[in-house]
């Protein structure tokens, strides 16, 4: 286990880069906390079945999250963006939640079946490793020329992986810091609520692509 010191460094590290956030991105991630307080305003308002409003808004939410942490990343990096580093940050993503991704529709699929439970498991917890060791390696693909596979990134992530188990936890419990919109029932106070929850998905996201920006520089200091 690293020494405390390391820990708190990493950490300055991180809110340090909060700092590096430019303006546009400041501004993209605050839309996309006020869509996601609407969201869930205006799913408290039509409760408890989703509408195709839902699917929909919440398809706009996360192209716009992840459109805007490549931006914003690559701009805290001076990196120049483009459509091809998109497109490499987009499959490494997809790489990372593919796991995740396959182990929800495994327990959708064949809900009963507990054969498929083990597999599930395997690939949640495979998942939810590659999301909390390697939210650099996004980033780290999309400014490389050549292919950069999980276990090269893994490796370059040496030093500071319960740093990054750590800074990914704390990040999570982000989202339960203030309760649901659906845990009230006066129309005041699920304002409030949504509100707060914005205010959250605003923070979360500019906190994720700290993080990331955080484990780029450790990955290629080397």
């Amino acid at each position: 286990m690293p020494r405390t010191t390391d820990t708190q460094m990493f950490l300055s590290k991180v809110v340090a880069e909060l700092g590096n956030v430019p303006r546009l991105g400041l501004l993209c991630f605050s839309a996309l906390g006020l869509l996601s307080g609407a969201l869930d305003f205006l799913f408290w308002l039509h409760r408890p079945g989703l509408t195709a409003w839902d699917y929909t808004g919440s398809a706009f939410l996360i192209a716009g999250s992840v459109l805007s942490t490549y931006y914003v990343c690559t701009a805290m990096v001076e990196h120049r963006p483009s459509w091809s580093g998109l497109g490499r940050f987009l499959a490494t993503l997809l790489a990372m939640a593919s796991p995740v991704l396959l182990a929800i529709a495994l327990m959708i699929w064949r809900p009963a079946n507990l054969s498929v439970l083990p597999i599930s498991l395997m690939c949640l917890l495979t998942g939810c490793a590659m999301l909390a060791f390697l939210p650099g390696w996004p980033l780290l693909q999309a400014t490389s020329a050549s292919l950069v596979g999980p276990w090269k990134a893994f490796k370059s992530t040496r030093g500071l992986r319960w740093q990054l188990f750590l800074a990914s936890f704390l990040a999570s419990g982000l989202n339960k810091a203030i309760p649901k919109v659906s845990s009230t029932e006066s129309l005041a106070g699920a304002s409030v609520l949504a509100l707060l929850g914005g205010v959250v998905t605003c923070f979360s996201l500019m906190l994720a692509a700290a993080i990331g920006v955080s484990a780029w520089r450790h990955m290629t200091s080397d």
